[in-house]
Formats: structure tokens, sequence, C-alpha cells
């Protein structure tokens, strides 16, 4: 395409006919020459003491390379995006099923097996704590036996004038309470990579990773390497969804990397062991008292929530502030209480997925509107219109909303949409042993993390010697188009089309820090970051 590309006008993305035909490569499509596997020893109970490891029998068996533990890390062993309280390996303690224990490098697969089935570990099998309510209890086990705050990662309130006061004086009041459970990515790629140390002692990781310069900062301060020594770099991904924002498989591949005799290593994680090990969907316990008066209109929220973080933290600080800052919906309320809690148990860890902990509370409110709107004798969409935050107003968490603001003109679209307005005929006429049914909903997103991690982006175009533009791209792409997208942002400031533009995909050596392909920040983040650097080179050839 030779045309200069146009912010607004549809175009093919970039990866489309190479994903198409196959030739686009993913981290799990690299084979180094010579490499060897490796494999995890995980823990078969949720909560035990690890009293002894014996890798003998394993080490014997030809074909083995290394049988590694705890006691080869030479750094803090500990991961974690905010709080780093997850182990490479685990030392004393295992947390949940398919804690990571002992890690083997073998020749191939086969080998790699039978090592890890000669490994002997002797657990102490301890209490496990599944049951989110009962971690907040006063004599419950304790997850993480040193932290300060017993089971409760993270807790926080939001208020805005009197909540129980105002709603004990509503025409009209509901309550709702709502169980909701983890839910697996089920990325079509799994955790995967590969890892290898330069001649100059410089270490390289290509993996699928949503984020990968936070990555380096996790391994250098997990392993003891110092930040400039590793390298990573992201291909475009085979789904990540939050799933793969942090910290995966990279760790033991850096680990495995330092104990190869220079060989290459490669992992990827079989179906089984992703779901079985990777983060979820923060399971969630909310409660909703709504009320409004005889028009109609809300004057008061009293919202609890209660995430599962599982049994490390992840992202569920984060998760949980995003959530609770959302509980309230796209509406006017004027007084607003909503409590949080995201606590540890012996369940899987949980951490970003798509929507971070939106998805959880929308769905209380949204039933509580729909319970409310029944009660009160309003039609569930003109309720909600009644209610719709605009643009200068105060959402129900006290924010000013100062930029544009659709709720109001996608309700009336729909509002006037023919199978709107026929919807009882359609769910009256359904065939015999059918049901149907007609939903509403609406939902506002906030981009980026929240107030907990501050947010920032760097670009990088250079102009080469033939002429064309290269933009290296700081943010993964995981299949929602960014890459396409910066391209195009470029290409309309610089008057350049497809055939002047290249890409360079993210690479910790090349591109510059821009944080994280996650909390659909990448777009309005990195994307006014290529808007500086663009119109800035502009200036500079202008």
């Amino acid at each position: 395409m030779n045309e200069p590309l146009k912010v607004g006008r549809s175009i093919p993305r970039l990866d489309a006919e190479d994903k198409a035909a196959g030739r686009e490569k993913y981290a799990a499509d690299y084979y180094p020459e010579d490499f060897l596997v490796i494999g995890i020893k995980r823990s078969p109970y949720p909560h035990a003491r690890v009293l002894q490891i014996d890798s003998s029998k394993a080490k014997r068996i030809p074909g083995v390379v290394a049988v590694l533990t705890h006691r080869d890390i030479a750094g803090s062993n500990q991961l974690g995006i905010i709080v780093k309280d997850q182990p490479v390996l685990a030392r004393n303690v295992v947390r949940f099923i398919g804690d990571a224990v002992v890690l083997a490098v073998a020749e191939n697969k086969e080998v790699l097996e039978e090592a890890l089935a000669q490994i002997e570990v002797e657990y102490e099998p301890l209490t496990p704590l599944f049951c989110p309510q009962a971690a907040l209890l006063e004599n419950s086990v304790k997850v993480h036996a040193d932290w300060q705050n017993g089971n409760i990662l993270l807790a926080g309130k939001l208020e805005t004038g009197n909540a129980k006061e105002a709603l004990g004086d509503c025409a009209h009041k509901v309550r709702v309470e709502l169980q909701l459970g983890c839910q697996e990515h089920a990325c079509l790629e799994t955790e995967c990579g590969v890892a290898w140390i330069e001649d100059d002692g410089n270490m390289v990781i290509t993996a699928s990773t949503q984020s990968p310069f936070r990555d380096r900062l996790e391994l250098s301060h997990a392993l003891g390497i110092p930040p400039d020594r590793i390298r990573v770099i992201a291909p475009f991904l085979g789904g990540g969804f939050g799933r793969k924002d942090g910290v995966s498989v990279q760790a033991y591949l850096a680990l495995a990397a330092l104990n190869s005799n220079g060989r290459p290593v490669k992992i990827q994680l079989s179906r089984e062991e992703s779901i079985a090990t990777g983060t979820k969907r923060h399971a969630a316990e909310i409660c909703v008292e709504l009320g409004c008066d005889t028009q109609g209109k809300l004057s008061a929220l009293c919202c609890d929530v209660l995430m599962d973080t599982g049994a490390y933290a992840s992202l569920g600080g984060e998760v949980l502030t995003l959530g609770m800052e959302h509980a309230g919906g796209p509406y006017r309320i004027p007084n607003v209480i909503i409590e949080g809690k995201a606590v540890y148990t012996n369940n899987v860890p949980a951490g970003a997925f798509r929507g971070f902990g939106v998805p959880q509370t929308t769905a209380g409110i949204e039933q509580a509107m729909d319970e409310l709107a029944k009660v009160a004798g309003f039609d569930p969409l003109i309720f909600r219109l009644v209610n719709a935050v605009k643009q200068g107003e105060r959402n129900s968490a006290g924010v000013i909303m100062t930029q544009s603001v659709g709720l109001t003109a996608c309700l009336e679209t729909v509002a006037a949409c023919p199978e709107w307005k026929d919807r009882q005929n359609w769910i009256n006429s359904a065939p015999p042993f059918t049901r149907r049914g007609v939903g509403l909903s609406a939902m506002h997103h906030a981009q980026g993390f929240g107030p907990v991690i501050p947010d920032n982006a760097n670009a990088k175009i250079e102009l080469d010697p033939e002429g064309c533009f290269i933009i290296y791209v700081g943010v993964a792409d995981m299949g929602q188009g960014n890459a396409t997208t910066y391209l195009q942002i470029a290409g309309d400031i610089l008057g350049q089309g497809f055939d002047r533009l290249k890409m360079v995909l993210p690479d910790t050596q090349k591109a510059l820090p821009s944080g994280s392909s996650s909390a659909s920040r990448t777009t309005f983040t990195f994307g006014n970051a290529v808007i500086g650097a663009a119109r800035l080179l502009s200036g500079r050839i202008i």
C-alpha cells in the first residue's frame, strides 16, 4: 500500500497475510540449533511444607543436563509485579497444586519426563485454605506466614456522600448477591519461549509475553542478574488477555540457560499444565444494595467486593482497585460506599484478565439495575437512560467525566432498534422446548492500571538511509492489532504508506520502555508516544 496512511480510514492489518498463511513466527515457533528442553516438577498438594528433595536418581539419567532447586538461584527467588511473593522454585512451602519445586533440563522430552518422574520430594501436608470468606477469619490458616495483613492482600474503600443513610430513605431498593467463579484465558499459544547466553555473557529470551521490559526487572530481582544483561524479545503473541502480563516461564528459561553449558533452552507448557498452573480471572463475591426515588433517579449504592487472588499476589491488588472504581457502573449516584478486599487462598493464583476486575463488578451493578427497574416499575433501558452519566458530571466513583461519554447516545440507538422494540414477540414465538431472553447491560471502562501504578510510554522512530521510517514498538501485540495502529498513526503524521514504514516488534535492546500490553492502555499510551515522536521527527526533516 503506497498511499499515505490516514487515521480513521480502515486498512488491512500489517500482519494479517503472514498470519493467515502461517508465515508469522510466534515464540512457540523458535527452535534454536542444539537446544535443550525444560520441565518442572510441581507440587501435588495445595499447601504443604517441603521437607526434602532428592534428585540424585534424575541426575544419573543419560541426557539429563541439570536438575535445579531454589538453592541454585543467586537472587531473591521472588517474583511479583508489585508484591514480590512468588518463588521461582519453592523453598520450604508450596501454596497451590502446581507450585514449581524443581526444574529439570534435558536433551529431549522423553529424557525430561523420565527425569521428572525420578525426582523425589517429601512433603508435610498443611491445612489448605480455599474459601475467601474463611480467609478473613482471625483464626484462619495463613497462606503467607510473614505477610503483615493476615490473608488480606489489599483492602480499600471508596465513599461519597452518606450511602447508608440515603439507602434507608429510598422509595425503592434492592439487594443482589453474586458469586462469580474464576475463568481460564485459554490462549491458543500456551506459555512458551527460548533462551540462551551470548558470547559476551548477556542473556537473550524470546518469549510469549505482554511485558518484556517489566519482565527484565522481575528476572533481575529474582535471579540476581543485572537488568542490562538481560534482553527480552516479544514476537506477536498467540493470545494473552492478561495471562502473559508478567513472568510466566521466563524465569525457568533464564535459570536453565544459566545452567545449560552454553546451549539454548526451550519450554512450552502443555495445555493441561497451562490450565492447571496459569493465573485466572479473579473469583469474586459481590453484594450490591441499590436504591432510587419515585422518579427512578438513583440515590444510593452500598457495594461490597471480595476477590480471591489465590496463592500469590500477581496483579490482585490492582485488579481489585479498578474493579472497585467501576463498581457503580456508568451512572450518576450521589451517595456511594464501595468496600473491597483481595485475599490470599491456596487456590491457583489469579491475575490480570481482559477487563481487569471491571467485568466482575459490572455484573453486580447491572443485575442490581435490572432488579431495581423491575421493583420500581421502569423499563430497564429507560431506567438506565435516566441515570446515565454525561460529560461534565460526576460518575458513581466521584470522578468528573471530562471527556466524551457515549452512553446516552448508545442507549438511544438501542431503543430505536427493531430487535429491541419487538423483543417480546420474539420471546413469545420461541419454538417448543426453547426459551428465549433479551438482556441489556451498560459498562464503562478506564484505560490503564488505575491509581496504583503510574503509566508512561516512550516511542522511537528512525529514518534509514533508504528513506524508510522504522517504528520501534515498545508494547507487545497479542492479536488486538495495535502494531498496525502505530504504523497508521506514524504514517498519517509523516505522510507515508506501508511501503515506506518498517516495524521492529518489542525488543528491550532496541525499543524503549513502554509498560505492558494490558489494561486497554496500548493505543492511548503508546499511541500518544508515537504521535510525539513522529511530530518531532517530521519537524526535524521539514
